[in-house]
C-alpha cells in the first residue's frame, strides 16, 4: 500500500492515516483501564490486599464504578478489609462517593457492623452525618440493622444522636 503526502495526490492523507491507526488506541486504553478496574473488585472481593495494590498500579481506576455505583471502597467497607480499605484511600479513593442509593462507604461499613471501618473512614475524613436517599445516616442504618457494635464508634467520630430522617431529593436533569 502506497501512501501520498501531498495535496495534490489522489493516495490517503496524513488526517485519514493518523485517524485509522491512533482512534483504535483510544479503545485499547479504555478496554484496559476497564479490565483492571474488574480485576480490581475482584481482588477486594477476594480480600487480597497484594492484588488490589497491583490493579491499582496497572491502572485501575481507584474510584470506578459498578452498575449500581458501588465504588471499591464501598465493597472494601462493607467487607470490613481495613487494609484493602486504606490502600484505596491512600490511593485517592473518594471517602464520600455514593452510589446510586447514596449509600456511602461508612453506611456500608455500618449496615455490616465494621467498627475498625468507621473509624478509618473517619480519621480520612468521611463525612459521619451523610444521609442516604431515603435519609438514613451511618448511625441510623446501625441502629436500625442491630449492628450495636459500631455505635459508639459512629458516635466518637461525630455522628449526631438527633439526626432526623431526611430523605434525600435528588433533582433529574
Amino acid at each position: 500500500m502506497r501512501f501520498y503526502l501531498s495535496r495534490n495526490s489522489k493516495g490517503v492523507n496524513i488526517k485519514s492515516v493518523i485517524l485509522v491507526l491512533v482512534f483504535p488506541l483510544l479503545f485499547v486504553g479504555k478496554a484496559r483501564a476497564s479490565y483492571n478496574s474488574a480485576l480490581l473488585f475482584s481482588a477486594i472481593k477476594s480480600g487480597n490486599t497484594d492484588k488490589v495494590k497491583k490493579a491499582l498500579k496497572a491502572g485501575a481506576n481507584v474510584n470506578a464504578t459498578d452498575k449500581l455505583g458501588n465504588t471499591a471502597l464501598i465493597y472494601a467497607s462493607r467487607m470490613g478489609e481495613i487494609n484493602i480499605v486504606s490502600t484505596l484511600i491512600k490511593a485517592g479513593a473518594h471517602v464520600n462517593a455514593m452510589n446510586k442509593n447514596g449509600e456511602t462507604a461508612l453506611i456500608a461499613a455500618a449496615l455490616t457492623g465494621q467498627a475498625n471501618t468507621i473509624l478509618v473512614l473517619a480519621k480520612a475524613g468521611a463525612n459521619i452525618n451523610a444521609a442516604d436517599k431515603d435519609g438514613n445516616t451511618a448511625l441510623m442504618v446501625a441502629t436500625g440493622y442491630g449492628k450495636s457494635n459500631v455505635i459508639l464508634p459512629l458516635l466518637k467520630s461525630g455522628a449526631n444522636i438527633n439526626a432526623e430522617h431526611v430523605p434525600l431529593i435528588v433533582e433529574k436533569s
